[in-house]
């Protein structure tokens, strides 16, 4: 469904998506190689037992499958940080 929604948005001329999404849309997404960019946000707090992870990607569990990125930018925004990243 995502892969139908994209083309679509492409055949209407739309190049530049924004994706605010949770852990599990965040995940396919990934998952799916439909992301260019990362942007995460920050806080200066730490969570961790039952929190929710910042995506969920099913399976993904040794460091050998893991998703790499190239940090572009990170810049302050109050106490948090704003961190972009690119896929390698």
């Amino acid at each position: 469904l995502l892969e139908a929604v994209l083309a679509r948005l492409g055949e209407l001329e739309h190049n530049e998506l924004l994706v605010e999404a949770g852990a599990r849309l965040a995940g396919q997404f990934l998952e799916r190689k439909l992301a260019e960019q990362l942007i995460v946000y920050q806080a200066p707090v730490l969570l961790g037992g039952e929190a929710k992870p910042l995506v969920e990607i099913p399976g993904l569990e040794r460091l050998a499958d893991r998703f790499e990125f190239r940090l572009r930018d990170a810049r302050a925004i109050g106490e948090d940080l704003r961190l972009t990243f690119i896929r390698k």
